[in-house]
């Protein structure tokens, strides 16, 4: 198992983890402070943390199968924008004080982005040969 596959199935695993975390702390603790705008947007955060975690394992076993130009952005951009997202998701229903502007919607477009790039690459892109630089 190459660094780079071991790293990226590491870290969709930990945040798979933390989003069944999140989810068991927002029902069984803070779902009874919050209202119905608060609950949902928490729970589409870590929904979307979950799906977004799986897809850094996805990254991290296509990796196994050989080195592919841009795997490693298109994994990077899943997991910024879990940051942003699914973090800022979080950060509006913990401190709704804090003024993030486009981060949210910035997670967003990166995890489109990383959609297609990995579309891409199962598409048109080939193995990079052994002699090829690291990408």
């Amino acid at each position: 198992m190459t660094d780079r596959s071991r790293f990226w199935i590491a870290c969709g695993a930990i945040l798979a983890g933390l989003s069944v975390v999140l989810a068991a702390v927002a029902d069984h603790v803070l779902k009874g402070n919050w209202g119905l705008a608060e609950v949902r947007q928490f729970e589409l955060a870590v929904r979307y943390q979950f799906y977004h975690a799986v897809a850094l394992i996805l990254c991290g076993l296509v990796g196994l199968c050989g080195k592919f130009r841009g795997l490693n952005v298109v994994a990077t951009g899943f997991l910024l924008g879990i940051v942003g997202f699914s973090g800022g998701l979080f950060l509006k229903v913990c401190l709704p004080q804090v003024r993030l502007g486009p981060v949210i919607p910035a997670g967003a477009v990166l995890w489109i982005l990383s959609w297609l790039g990995l579309a891409v690459i199962a598409v048109i892109t080939t193995k990079i040969r052994p002699s090829d630089p690291e990408n």
